[in-house]
């Protein structure tokens, strides 16, 4: 093997890659639409209202990266010693508990109980009728 050709071997194959601050790049583009959603409207209305209207587009973009820059840096130190995905999980549970998303996720505060309400039937495997005497 060549010395100067070094083999890059990733370690999770399935992980995104972090392209700024350790946000991936689907984390970029979901807070730059987020930015983009908040600051264009409300750069619009100081526009129209103030009267400098061309000021609103060198004015949103500004906004939009200083946004999104201090946003990377929240989320980096959200993600710092978190197993991958942990503050997407929370953010959907936390959609769930709201009541604005259905959570994929079991959310339950306090004991679980383990036996059964009711009587359960086990059926052979073979001939799709009730076990006798409990073998399966």
């Amino acid at each position: 093997m060549d010395n100067d050709l070094r083999e890059v071997i990733p370690s999770h194959v399935n992980d995104e890659v972090a392209v700024f601050r350790g946000c991936t790049t689907s984390e970029m583009i979901v807070m730059i639409v987020a930015a983009s959603a908040f600051w264009v409207p409300v750069t619009i209305i100081v526009g129209l209202l103030s009267g400098q209207f061309f000021m609103v587009f060198g004015t949103s973009m500004l906004l939009i990266l200083v946004t999104v820059f201090v946003l990377t840096v929240v989320l980096q130190a959200i993600k710092i010693g978190k197993p991958d995905g942990f503050y997407q999980h929370k953010a959907s549970l936390a959609l769930g508990r709201f009541g604005l998303r259905k959570s994929a996720h079991f959310d339950h505060d306090g004991p679980l109980a383990i036996d059964r309400t009711e009587c359960i039937v086990l059926l052979h495997r073979d001939l799709k009728r009730p076990a006798a005497n409990g073998e399966l």
